[in-house]
């Protein structure tokens, strides 16, 4: 019934109100279907459900339904109060497995037995939506009870004919009282001995709590299964199938147990399970294989591209180099001619205090006192924009490091100054946001061997997500909550006393929930809008740090930031050169 109840949900939750197929398919089932919404109103009432429970009358799936259960027969209906009826727990967020209910209606006045299943209906995010019930006719089944429970002859030639075991106890004493011929073969012992063994000699020790627990479901549900070990009177053990069942004998409560030999079908079943569990192993290790080329390929691809990204900057540096070279290295020239020009301008106002009307109109016409004052400073703003471009040159040219395909031994703050130059676009204040500070805490460090461009793309991808964790965090702060406490980004680097070089990247972030550290760096796990992020940023860092340079890269968060640890050895390890190429 589970499996058949799974079966019906799944069919139901893709109902719709004008779905033919499904509506055809609900109605043709043999078991009653009836869906609920949370406050109890009928959605979904099948051809089936309405011949057990009403008169034929109801033919709309959208129709009130009473909750007065007024289809129960009240004489049958004793131990069940209105909120303990499946539907009602089903509504209620509870599930109902095997319920036995006794039900009349117009077609059947002398009453059905129905046995019920129900669970609650929950949507994606978990939310009850309402409940389920699927009542399957068993009054067939009843009535065979009830016409084993009077025909004592025709029980005695079954009892004895069928083949597999059949146990009688009382329930109150829990004494055997009857077995038919085939338990006696099963077990090796006769009828008399038996009857006068305790359960432990043919129970095994690991199986007797399911016989206590076979005896006191009897005495309550009526109904038993399970799979237990037997012991033959010559030792030999055997699985068996027990299921058991609640019968009146000789005018009073016994248990009847079916007992049915499966050693044959478990050794198969275990078998089976063998041969299942390798091929699920090999499915597994395919699919990880599968896994572990897809995210290669795409490092392969993201590593491509950022070395044509490399290129290109390297190129645009080298291009804006020259030019920015030659306007820098004639400012010199340009600054001593207009100093020589200014000088002999102020030798002829000196020797012609009276110059001729033209040129006096002139002068006040360009106004030369303003110019004479003005070019030095004109000229030292050109020569500080100069500069600044040679600056943004040099940091585009080591954090590409196009010329380090192999490691080398490099200034490590060099490399996190030049992305910090790059980002110094999103760092400084705006008209909506202060400045995120940077504070940083350099350690003396030796030169380090190591992938440099490589690893400038790591400084590039934790610096880029502290940013943005900032910016995040920031959202609801007003400026001037943000100046009294300021974003910032803290970069510490130190030796380690085992030698190895230790950077930290702080941010004053909100923080990153567990669930999300636990994923932080699988291939393509990204909490961000789709176009903002591609989730291989730090996954591609995390396989440079501990594949490329041997290293470590941990991350520890809480409410007030994140924290960022690179932990790698100050002289690299010579690696095959399949690894050396793979970014």
């Amino acid at each position: 019934m589970p499996q058949q109840q799974d079966k019906c949900t799944s069919q139901i939750s893709n109902v719709g109100q004008n779905d033919e197929l499904s509506h055809l398919i609900l109605n043709s089932m043999n078991d009653g279907v009836i869906v609920a919404d949370e406050q109890g109103k009928i959605l979904v009432l099948n051809s089936a459900a309405v011949q057990m429970f009403g008169d034929g009358s109801i033919n709309t799936r959208q129709e009130e339904w009473t909750q007065q259960y007024t289809w129960l027969k009240p004489d049958r209906v004793t131990p069940f109060a209105t909120n303990e009826l499946p539907l009602s727990k089903a509504i209620g967020g509870e599930t109902c497995k095997d319920m036995e209910m006794f039900v009349c209606n117009a077609q059947a006045p002398e009453g059905v037995w129905l046995r019920i299943n129900g669970s609650p209906i929950k949507d994606a995010e978990g939310n009850l939506r309402g409940g389920l019930i699927v009542c399957s006719d068993i009054t067939e089944q009843k009535q065979i009870e009830e016409t084993l429970h009077q025909q004592q002859a025709q029980y005695r030639s079954i009892f004895e004919a069928v083949n597999d075991g059949i146990f009688i106890d009382d329930l109150e004493t829990e004494k055997l009282v009857e077995v038919n011929p085939a338990t006696c073969r099963m077990l090796g012992y006769s009828l008399e001995e038996l009857k006068n063994l305790s359960p432990t000699a043919y129970i095994h020790p690991k199986s007797l709590h399911l016989f206590e627990k076979y005896i006191e479901t009897l005495k309550t549900t009526g109904y038993f299964y399970c799979q237990a070990v037997n012991i033959c009177k010559d030792g030999k053990l055997i699985d068996v199938e027990v299921t058991g069942t609640r019968c009146t004998y000789n005018g009073m409560p016994h248990g009847l147990a079916l007992v049915r030999d499966i050693t044959e079908r478990k050794q198969a079943e275990v078998a089976l399970q063998k041969s299942e569990a390798q091929l699920r192993q090999q499915a597994q290790a395919l699919e990880k294989t599968l896994k572990e080329l897809q995210s290669t390929q795409s490092q392969l691809i993201q590593s491509e591209k950022m070395s044509s990204l490399g290129q290109l900057v390297a190129g645009i540096a080298h291009e804006i180099n020259n030019p920015v070279n030659f306007i820098y290295g004639n400012l010199t020239h340009a600054h001593d001619y207009i100093q020589e020009l200014l000088n002999l301008l102020n030798l002829y106002q000196k020797n012609y205090l009276h110059p001729i009307p033209e040129i006096q109109e002139q002068a006040e016409a360009i106004d030369l006192d303003f110019l004479i004052e003005d070019l030095p400073k004109l000229l030292s703003s050109i020569k500080m924009g100069a500069e600044r471009i040679r600056q943004i040159v040099t940091s585009l040219r080591i954090f590409s490091r196009m010329d380090e395909a192999e490691y080398k031994a490099v200034d490590i703050h060099e490399g996190i100054e030049s992305t910090l130059m790059i980002l110094q676009n999103r760092l400084k204040a705006k008209p909506d946001h202060p400045e995120i500070k940077i504070i940083k805490e350099y350690g003396k460090l030796p030169l380090i061997e190591c992938y440099a461009g490589q690893l400038n793309q790591v400084f590039m991808n934790l610096l880029s997500n502290a940013i943005d964790a900032i910016e995040e965090g920031d959202v609801g702060r007003s400026i001037q909550e943000i100046k009294q406490s300021p974003s910032s980004i803290f970069i510490r680097t130190e030796i380690s006393q085992m030698g190895q070089l230790i950077i930290q990247i702080i941010d004053s972030g909100k923080g990153i929930p567990p669930e999300v550290q636990k994923r932080l760096f699988e291939p393509f796990f990204t909490t961000k809008p789709i176009g903002k992020g591609t989730g291989l940023g730090l996954a591609i860092s995390y396989e440079i740090i501990t594949q490329k340079h041997g290293g470590s890269l941990q991350c520890i968060s809480s409410k007030k930031g994140t924290e960022f640890i690179i932990n790698i050895p100050i002289h690299q390890k010579v690696r095959s050169n399949l690894l050396c190429n793979l970014f």
